[in-house]
Protein backbone atom coordinates (compact mmCIF):
# COMPACT_ATOMS: atom_id res chain seq x y z
CA UNK A 1 0.00 0.00 0.00
CA UNK A 2 1.75 3.35 -1.09
CA UNK A 3 1.94 6.01 1.62
CA UNK A 4 -1.05 8.66 1.74
CA UNK A 5 -1.06 11.89 3.41
CA UNK A 6 16.65 47.24 1.08
CA UNK A 7 16.24 49.93 0.96
CA UNK A 8 19.44 52.68 1.75
CA UNK A 9 18.23 54.67 5.01
CA UNK A 10 19.47 58.14 5.36
CA UNK A 11 19.56 60.01 8.79
CA UNK A 12 20.02 63.73 9.37
CA UNK A 13 23.40 62.06 11.19
CA UNK A 14 23.98 58.95 10.62
CA UNK A 15 25.36 57.17 13.96
CA UNK A 16 26.27 53.40 13.67
CA UNK A 17 25.98 52.69 17.36
CA UNK A 18 22.27 53.68 17.25
CA UNK A 19 20.54 50.32 16.04
CA UNK A 20 17.45 53.17 14.19
CA UNK A 21 19.96 54.97 11.86
CA UNK A 22 21.70 52.11 10.52
CA UNK A 23 22.30 52.56 6.60
CA UNK A 24 21.31 48.75 6.48
CA UNK A 25 19.19 46.46 7.84
CA UNK A 26 19.12 42.99 7.69
CA UNK A 27 16.42 40.54 8.16
CA UNK A 28 17.51 38.95 11.34
CA UNK A 29 19.79 40.26 14.04
CA UNK A 30 23.46 39.25 12.70
CA UNK A 31 24.31 39.57 16.13
CA UNK A 32 22.21 37.19 18.17
CA UNK A 33 21.85 34.16 17.57
CA UNK A 34 18.42 32.49 17.51
CA UNK A 35 16.78 31.25 20.25
CA UNK A 36 14.38 28.57 20.85
CA UNK A 37 11.95 30.90 23.16
CA UNK A 38 8.97 28.82 24.09
CA UNK A 39 6.35 31.79 23.76
CA UNK A 40 7.09 32.64 20.44
CA UNK A 41 7.18 29.06 19.04
CA UNK A 42 4.42 27.84 16.60
CA UNK A 43 2.62 25.48 19.02
CA UNK A 44 2.77 21.74 17.93
CA UNK A 45 0.11 19.40 17.40
CA UNK A 46 0.03 16.50 20.27
CA UNK A 47 -1.45 14.32 18.05
CA UNK A 48 -0.43 13.29 14.74
CA UNK A 49 -1.41 13.07 11.77
CA UNK A 50 -2.61 9.74 10.82
CA UNK A 51 0.15 7.71 8.79
CA UNK A 52 -1.38 4.87 6.83
CA UNK A 53 1.85 2.33 5.10
CA UNK A 54 2.64 -0.83 4.67
CA UNK A 55 5.60 -2.16 6.96
CA UNK A 56 8.20 -1.68 3.80
CA UNK A 57 7.06 1.96 3.49
CA UNK A 58 7.64 2.92 6.69
CA UNK A 59 11.00 1.55 7.42
CA UNK A 60 11.75 3.83 3.81
CA UNK A 61 10.73 6.44 5.01
CA UNK A 62 12.21 6.34 8.73
CA UNK A 63 15.66 5.85 7.17
CA UNK A 64 14.94 8.48 4.84
CA UNK A 65 14.31 10.78 7.55
CA UNK A 66 17.10 9.27 9.49
CA UNK A 67 19.33 10.69 6.66
CA UNK A 68 17.18 14.11 6.33
CA UNK A 69 18.04 14.65 9.64
CA UNK A 70 22.21 14.14 9.47
CA UNK A 71 22.23 16.29 6.87
CA UNK A 72 20.06 19.04 8.27
CA UNK A 73 22.48 18.82 11.78
CA UNK A 74 25.62 18.88 9.78
CA UNK A 75 24.25 22.54 8.35
CA UNK A 76 23.45 23.67 11.22
CA UNK A 77 26.79 23.26 12.87
CA UNK A 78 28.55 24.37 9.53
CA UNK A 79 26.58 27.35 10.22
CA UNK A 80 26.51 28.30 13.83
CA UNK A 81 30.44 28.16 13.20
CA UNK A 82 30.33 30.29 10.20
CA UNK A 83 28.22 32.82 12.05
CA UNK A 84 31.04 33.42 14.85
CA UNK A 85 33.20 34.43 12.48
CA UNK A 86 31.08 36.69 10.08
CA UNK A 87 29.72 38.52 13.96
CA UNK A 88 33.62 38.86 14.56
CA UNK A 89 34.04 40.39 11.20
CA UNK A 90 31.13 42.97 11.66
CA UNK A 91 32.32 44.11 15.22
CA UNK A 92 35.78 44.29 14.10
CA UNK A 93 34.57 46.85 11.22
CA UNK A 94 32.41 49.39 13.10
CA UNK A 95 35.07 51.40 15.21
CA UNK A 96 36.28 51.90 11.00
CA UNK A 97 32.45 52.73 9.81
CA UNK A 98 31.79 54.78 12.86
CA UNK A 99 34.88 56.95 12.55
CA UNK A 100 33.96 57.27 8.71
CA UNK A 101 30.68 58.78 9.21
CA UNK A 102 31.78 60.78 12.21
CA UNK A 103 34.52 62.73 9.76
CA UNK A 104 32.08 62.97 6.34
CA UNK A 105 29.10 64.18 8.70
CA UNK A 106 31.02 67.07 10.15
CA UNK A 107 32.92 67.96 6.74
CA UNK A 108 29.47 67.99 5.54
CA UNK A 109 28.23 70.40 8.86
CA UNK A 110 31.51 72.90 8.29
CA UNK A 111 30.42 73.42 4.48
CA UNK A 112 27.19 74.50 5.31
CA UNK A 113 28.61 77.54 6.97
CA UNK A 114 31.34 78.64 5.09
CA UNK A 115 30.56 80.10 1.51
CA UNK A 116 32.29 77.30 -0.75
CA UNK A 117 30.85 76.02 -4.29
CA UNK A 118 31.40 71.96 -4.17
CA UNK A 119 28.68 70.07 -6.32
CA UNK A 120 28.80 67.24 -3.85
CA UNK A 121 26.88 69.29 -0.93
CA UNK A 122 24.71 70.72 -2.53
CA UNK A 123 21.24 69.83 -1.63
CA UNK A 124 19.09 68.86 -5.23
CA UNK A 125 16.01 67.48 -6.09
CA UNK A 126 16.14 63.68 -6.35
CA UNK A 127 15.28 62.34 -9.91
CA UNK A 128 17.18 58.70 -9.45
CA UNK A 129 17.34 56.39 -6.80
CA UNK A 130 19.86 53.32 -6.14
CA UNK A 131 18.41 50.71 -4.44
CA UNK A 132 21.38 47.88 -3.16
CA UNK A 133 19.92 44.59 -2.50
CA UNK A 134 22.51 42.16 -0.24
CA UNK A 135 20.83 38.66 -1.17
CA UNK A 136 22.91 35.59 -0.25
CA UNK A 137 24.37 33.33 -2.38
CA UNK A 138 23.02 30.10 -1.19
CA UNK A 139 19.81 28.99 -0.28
CA UNK A 140 18.42 26.54 2.68
CA UNK A 141 18.66 29.86 4.76
CA UNK A 142 14.77 30.24 5.50
CA UNK A 143 12.56 33.08 4.46
CA UNK A 144 16.41 35.46 4.12
CA UNK A 145 16.18 35.95 0.55
CA UNK A 146 12.68 36.05 -0.36
CA UNK A 147 11.88 38.51 2.42
CA UNK A 148 14.81 40.65 0.92
CA UNK A 149 13.57 40.63 -2.37
CA UNK A 150 9.99 41.10 -1.14
CA UNK A 151 11.38 44.53 0.43
CA UNK A 152 13.18 45.43 -2.57
CA UNK A 153 10.21 45.14 -5.07
CA UNK A 154 7.93 47.19 -2.66
CA UNK A 155 9.99 49.84 -2.45
CA UNK A 156 10.53 49.77 -6.22
CA UNK A 157 6.94 49.92 -6.11
CA UNK A 158 7.10 53.06 -4.34
CA UNK A 159 9.51 54.55 -6.33
CA UNK A 160 7.38 54.38 -9.18
CA UNK A 161 4.58 55.54 -7.49
CA UNK A 162 6.18 59.01 -6.66
CA UNK A 163 7.37 58.54 -10.39
CA UNK A 164 10.94 58.34 -9.71
CA UNK A 165 13.97 56.49 -11.74
CA UNK A 166 15.54 53.84 -9.99
CA UNK A 167 18.48 51.51 -10.47
CA UNK A 168 18.69 47.81 -8.86
CA UNK A 169 22.52 47.21 -7.99
CA UNK A 170 21.89 43.34 -6.81
CA UNK A 171 25.34 41.50 -4.63
CA UNK A 172 24.74 38.05 -4.45
CA UNK A 173 24.03 35.24 -6.80
CA UNK A 174 19.89 34.88 -5.59
CA UNK A 175 19.61 38.32 -6.33
CA UNK A 176 21.17 38.31 -9.76
CA UNK A 177 19.13 35.11 -10.50
CA UNK A 178 16.24 37.06 -9.29
CA UNK A 179 16.48 40.59 -10.89
CA UNK A 180 18.81 39.53 -14.12
CA UNK A 181 14.68 38.51 -15.17
CA UNK A 182 13.52 42.11 -15.31
CA UNK A 183 15.24 45.37 -16.99
CA UNK A 184 17.69 45.97 -13.67
CA UNK A 185 21.07 46.34 -13.61
CA UNK A 186 22.41 43.36 -11.80
CA UNK A 187 25.51 44.81 -10.21
CA UNK A 188 31.59 47.04 3.12
CA UNK A 189 29.70 46.95 5.90
CA UNK A 190 26.04 45.79 4.20
CA UNK A 191 28.22 43.36 2.68
CA UNK A 192 28.79 42.05 6.18
CA UNK A 193 25.75 42.18 7.88
CA UNK A 194 23.97 40.82 5.01
CA UNK A 195 26.49 37.50 5.18
CA UNK A 196 26.11 37.27 8.87
CA UNK A 197 22.21 37.35 8.75
CA UNK A 198 22.09 34.42 6.03
CA UNK A 199 24.64 32.34 8.59
CA UNK A 200 21.89 33.01 10.92
CA UNK A 201 19.00 32.75 9.19
CA UNK A 202 20.37 29.18 7.85
CA UNK A 203 21.39 27.97 11.17
CA UNK A 204 17.85 28.43 12.69
CA UNK A 205 15.94 27.32 9.31
CA UNK A 206 18.56 23.88 10.00
CA UNK A 207 17.90 23.79 12.99
CA UNK A 208 14.17 23.55 12.62
CA UNK A 209 14.40 21.00 9.85
CA UNK A 210 16.05 19.23 12.38
CA UNK A 211 13.38 19.10 15.33
CA UNK A 212 10.87 18.50 12.41
CA UNK A 213 13.01 15.08 11.38
CA UNK A 214 13.51 14.25 15.00
CA UNK A 215 9.44 14.47 15.63
CA UNK A 216 8.61 12.68 12.05
CA UNK A 217 11.74 10.03 13.15
CA UNK A 218 9.60 9.11 15.92
CA UNK A 219 6.12 9.59 14.90
CA UNK A 220 7.16 7.04 11.89
CA UNK A 221 8.54 4.53 14.75
CA UNK A 222 6.15 4.65 16.64
CA UNK A 223 3.17 3.58 13.72
CA UNK A 224 5.86 0.95 12.66
CA UNK A 225 6.45 -0.64 15.62
CA UNK A 226 2.67 -0.56 16.10
CA UNK A 227 1.73 -2.58 12.70
CA UNK A 228 4.50 -4.97 13.45
CA UNK A 229 2.96 -5.42 16.42
CA UNK A 230 -0.15 -6.20 15.27
CA UNK A 231 1.04 -7.91 12.24
CA UNK A 232 2.95 -10.73 14.71
CA UNK A 233 -0.20 -10.77 16.76
CA UNK A 234 -2.64 -11.74 13.73
CA UNK A 235 -0.12 -14.72 13.27
CA UNK A 236 -0.24 -15.54 16.52
CA UNK A 237 -3.61 -15.60 16.88
CA UNK A 238 -3.93 -17.49 13.76
CA UNK A 239 -2.15 -20.22 14.61
CA UNK A 240 -3.74 -20.55 17.90
CA UNK A 241 -7.05 -20.58 15.96
CA UNK A 242 -4.97 -23.23 14.05
CA UNK A 243 -4.54 -25.08 16.84
CA UNK A 244 -8.01 -25.21 18.07
CA UNK A 245 -9.44 -26.08 15.10
CA UNK A 246 -7.26 -29.54 15.17
CA UNK A 247 -8.29 -30.41 18.56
Amino acid sequence: MSCSNLTMLVSSKPSLSDGSSLSFRSVLNPFQLPSQNPSTAPPRSSSAAPIQCGLRELRTRIESVKNTQKITEAMKLVAAAKVRRAQEAVVNARPFSETLVEVLYNINEQLQTEDIDIPLTKIRPVKKVALVVCTGDRGLCGGFNNNIIKKAEARIAELKKLGLEYTVISVGKKGNSYFIRRPYIPVDRALQESLASELAARMSAMSNATDNATELKKNLSTVYNRERQAKITGEILEIVAGANALQ
